[in-house]
């Protein structure tokens, strides 16, 4: 999907922003920028499949996490909640395009820190995964 060094660019991006800021943590780095409606108010809500909020879109009963990356759209899969497909748009977002994101909510220094650590965390743990089932690429 993203190669790995673009990953590490913005990861240390974001990092050196964290550092400059670490006296504020409660500054807000990236602001929301939420997308205007885009259907007829005279629609039912019930027909309408988009969302209030940047990515989601709702498939049937769930809602479903869609980004453009590199000129491709990413399915990311389907969550119950409207507010949660928005949130794991967010976290992609960050990690695609770093303070420059298009988010649906206000992101503060210690915030970013926690999705940054979050995110690598994971990776890790995925690597180990790997590695112990057998896959030691």
């Amino acid at each position: 999907m993203i190669p790995e060094e673009e990953i590490s660019f913005i990861k240390t991006k974001i990092e050196e922003v964290i550092k400059q800021n670490s006296v504020d943590l409660d500054k807000v780095l990236i602001e929301a920028n939420i997308p205007r409606k885009n259907h007829n108010s005279t629609e039912s809500d019930t027909n309408f499949r988009g969302s209030k909020y940047r990515g989601p879109s709702k498939n049937r009963k769930k809602w479903q996490v869609m980004k453009m990356i590199k000129k491709q759209t990413v399915r990311v899969g389907t969550v119950e909640s409207e507010l949660e497909a928005a949130r794991i748009y967010d976290f992609l977002a960050i990690l695609t395009e770093g303070l420059n994101a298009k988010t649906n909510f206000d992101y503060t220094t210690i915030q970013l820190h926690s999705i940054i650590q979050e995110f690598f965390y994971n990776e890790k743990i995925n690597e180990h995964i790997k590695y112990f089932e057998g896959d030691k690429s």
